[in-house]
Protein backbone atom coordinates (compact mmCIF):
# COMPACT_ATOMS: atom_id res chain seq x y z
CA UNK A 1 0.00 0.00 0.00
CA UNK A 2 2.70 2.80 0.52
CA UNK A 3 4.05 2.74 -2.54
CA UNK A 4 0.45 3.67 -4.22
CA UNK A 5 -0.35 5.81 -1.69
CA UNK A 6 3.15 7.64 -2.12
CA UNK A 7 2.36 7.71 -6.43
CA UNK A 8 -1.13 9.09 -5.61
CA UNK A 9 0.26 12.31 -3.20
CA UNK A 10 3.05 12.58 -5.60
CA UNK A 11 0.21 13.02 -8.35
CA UNK A 12 -1.87 15.65 -6.09
CA UNK A 13 0.83 17.32 -5.11
CA UNK A 14 1.14 16.43 -1.37
CA UNK A 15 3.74 17.58 0.59
CA UNK A 16 4.41 14.93 3.23
CA UNK A 17 7.68 13.26 5.58
CA UNK A 18 9.28 10.72 3.98
CA UNK A 19 12.16 10.59 6.72
CA UNK A 20 12.30 10.93 10.20
CA UNK A 21 10.15 11.47 13.59
CA UNK A 22 7.60 12.98 11.59
CA UNK A 23 6.93 9.95 8.44
CA UNK A 24 4.10 9.14 7.77
CA UNK A 25 3.11 5.89 8.15
CA UNK A 26 0.87 4.43 5.70
CA UNK A 27 -2.24 2.56 6.30
CA UNK A 28 -6.29 3.12 5.55
CA UNK A 29 -6.32 6.37 7.07
CA UNK A 30 -3.29 8.99 6.94
CA UNK A 31 -2.72 11.70 9.05
CA UNK A 32 -0.34 14.23 7.61
CA UNK A 33 0.05 18.38 8.39
CA UNK A 34 -3.25 18.09 9.53
CA UNK A 35 -4.85 16.21 6.90
CA UNK A 36 -6.37 13.23 7.64
CA UNK A 37 -6.11 11.05 3.80
CA UNK A 38 -8.29 8.36 3.57
CA UNK A 39 -7.04 5.70 1.34
CA UNK A 40 -9.67 3.24 -0.61
CA UNK A 41 -9.75 1.69 -3.57
CA UNK A 42 -10.34 1.93 -7.24
CA UNK A 43 -14.32 1.30 -6.41
CA UNK A 44 -14.64 3.78 -3.02
CA UNK A 45 -12.04 6.23 -3.78
CA UNK A 46 -10.39 7.84 -1.88
CA UNK A 47 -11.04 11.31 0.87
CA UNK A 48 -8.58 14.58 2.48
CA UNK A 49 -10.20 16.14 4.94
CA UNK A 50 -9.05 18.14 8.01
CA UNK A 51 -8.32 16.23 11.41
CA UNK A 52 -10.81 16.93 14.40
CA UNK A 53 -7.82 18.62 16.24
CA UNK A 54 -7.39 20.98 13.37
CA UNK A 55 -10.63 21.91 12.57
CA UNK A 56 -11.48 22.31 16.19
CA UNK A 57 -8.43 24.89 16.60
CA UNK A 58 -9.77 27.35 13.56
CA UNK A 59 -13.15 27.51 15.38
CA UNK A 60 -12.34 27.94 18.37
CA UNK A 61 -10.13 30.87 16.92
CA UNK A 62 -13.06 32.23 15.25
CA UNK A 63 -15.48 31.80 17.96
CA UNK A 64 -12.62 33.86 19.82
CA UNK A 65 -12.72 37.03 17.32
CA UNK A 66 -16.79 36.93 17.21
CA UNK A 67 -16.65 36.73 20.95
CA UNK A 68 -14.26 39.36 21.51
CA UNK A 69 -15.83 41.60 18.56
CA UNK A 70 -12.46 42.43 17.31
CA UNK A 71 -9.07 41.79 16.82
CA UNK A 72 -5.34 42.27 16.64
CA UNK A 73 -3.94 42.57 13.13
CA UNK A 74 -1.51 40.53 14.14
CA UNK A 75 -4.12 37.74 15.16
CA UNK A 76 -6.14 38.80 11.92
CA UNK A 77 -2.83 37.58 9.76
CA UNK A 78 -2.75 34.27 11.80
CA UNK A 79 -6.12 33.68 11.33
CA UNK A 80 -6.40 34.17 7.64
CA UNK A 81 -3.12 32.39 7.52
CA UNK A 82 -5.21 29.29 8.77
CA UNK A 83 -7.63 29.96 7.01
CA UNK A 84 -6.14 29.85 3.28
CA UNK A 85 -4.52 26.38 4.61
CA UNK A 86 -7.92 24.80 5.61
CA UNK A 87 -9.60 26.14 2.53
CA UNK A 88 -7.03 25.38 0.56
CA UNK A 89 -7.83 21.25 0.63
CA UNK A 90 -12.06 21.95 0.81
CA UNK A 91 -12.15 22.33 -3.35
CA UNK A 92 -14.06 25.54 -3.37
CA UNK A 93 -13.11 28.81 -2.40
CA UNK A 94 -15.81 30.07 -0.24
CA UNK A 95 -13.68 31.61 2.48
CA UNK A 96 -12.43 34.19 0.10
CA UNK A 97 -14.77 37.17 1.50
CA UNK A 98 -13.30 36.27 4.96
CA UNK A 99 -10.12 35.84 3.75
CA UNK A 100 -10.28 39.20 2.08
CA UNK A 101 -11.42 41.33 5.33
CA UNK A 102 -9.09 39.45 7.61
CA UNK A 103 -6.02 40.49 5.16
CA UNK A 104 -7.48 44.49 5.30
CA UNK A 105 -7.16 44.17 9.07
CA UNK A 106 -4.06 42.89 9.17
CA UNK A 107 -2.65 45.74 7.48
CA UNK A 108 -4.36 48.16 9.99
CA UNK A 109 -2.15 50.53 12.37
CA UNK A 110 -4.42 50.31 14.68
CA UNK A 111 -3.93 48.22 18.00
CA UNK A 112 -7.15 46.79 17.90
CA UNK A 113 -10.05 46.35 14.83
CA UNK A 114 -13.41 45.96 16.17
CA UNK A 115 -15.67 43.82 13.89
CA UNK A 116 -18.16 44.94 11.82
CA UNK A 117 -21.25 43.05 10.52
CA UNK A 118 -19.27 43.58 7.22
Amino acid sequence: MGIAAEALFDVFGMWYAKEGSKAVEFGQCVKTLGLLVKLGNARNGFSIGHTADRREELKAALLEALHEGGLEPKQAERLRGRMQWFEGYAFGRTAQHSLRVLGEISLKKQRYVSLSDH
